[in-house]
């Protein structure tokens, strides 16, 4: 699938905003367990195609809640 990598430094652990992400019913992954060989960072990775065009303003505006 198509996925975004966003990166939130000065926001708190990746595994922390996927948490409370999930409170606003987004369910991002934390990046920072995603990794085996190399330390990719936190970031949070998520999934759009199943967000319609019409709901993107939405699901933008419930990840910028989440993480502020």
């Amino acid at each position: 699938g198509l996925h975004l990598l966003a990166r939130f430094p000065q926001h708190g652990s990746d595994v922390e905003l996927a948490r409370r992400a999930r409170a606003y019913g987004l369910v991002p992954h934390p990046l920072s367990g995603q990794s085996i060989a190399h330390d990719a960072g936190e970031g949070l990775l998520m999934s759009f195609t199943n967000v319609a065009e019409h709901q993107a303003a939405d699901v933008a505006s419930a990840l910028r809640r989440s993480i502020e």
